[in-house]
């Protein structure tokens, strides 16, 4: 187990439910902590009796959800400044990304939150599209229900044996980023090339 998970554990040990909620919200809100491993971690715990596993699913799932729609809620309520700072207005494949992301927002947002580190980016792309709150919301919670619930379920039934899963769940992240970002980059080559 390598150092920041090692320290990340036992601070949630130390501050149980808080501490869960913290690190699960800043990862959320994009920052590069090992959450896969975390809520393994937890599961087998909870397995193990130091927590309670529904408990912990309400935990991860509020600090999340609230991660996700504070980040969407920011970039839509500043969505023009974000975009005339980062010159997005002047870039003719913003606008092409805009509509990507909004004809395909329930998709986008359901998948990405089994990637971790695309969350962050395609809330932020939902807010600054405008995508429907309702939408983001919905989709939000059902991928995050799933994210989280099948990685507490799990760790709880593998017990101790949660971190050479882990491991394996690491490199199936990678790959579906990998995966998502090459549809992506062919849906806006296919669309740069017809129009």
């Amino acid at each position: 187990m390598f150092k920041p998970l090692a320290l990340l554990l036992s601070y949630v040990l130390l501050y149980q439910y808080t501490g869960l909620f913290v690190v699960v919200f800043l990862s959320g809100f994009g920052l590069p902590l090992p959450t896969t491993a975390l809520l393994l971690a937890t599961g087998a715990f909870a397995s193990a009796g130091y927590f309670n596993l529904a408990t912990s699913f309400m935990v991860v799932l509020v600090a999340n959800v609230s991660a996700d729609v504070l980040e969407y809620t920011l970039t839509r309520r500043y969505r023009m400044n974000i975009i005339h700072y980062l010159r997005f207005d002047q870039s003719r494949y913003f606008h092409r990304v805009e509509k990507l992301i909004r004809s395909h927002a329930r998709l986008t947002i359901f998948a990405t939150r089994f990637v971790g580190f695309l969350s962050p980016l395609t809330n932020c792309l939902a807010g600054i599209s405008s995508v429907g709150f309702f939408t983001f919301v919905i989709y939000d919670v059902i991928g995050n229900v799933l994210y989280a619930g099948g990685l507490l379920g799990t760790g709880y039934l593998i017990g101790g044996n949660w971190t050479v899963v882990a491991n394996s769940f690491s490199a199936i992240a990678v790959g579906l980023a990998v995966l998502v970002l090459i549809v992506v980059t062919i849906v806006l080559y296919r669309r740069r090339v017809t129009a």
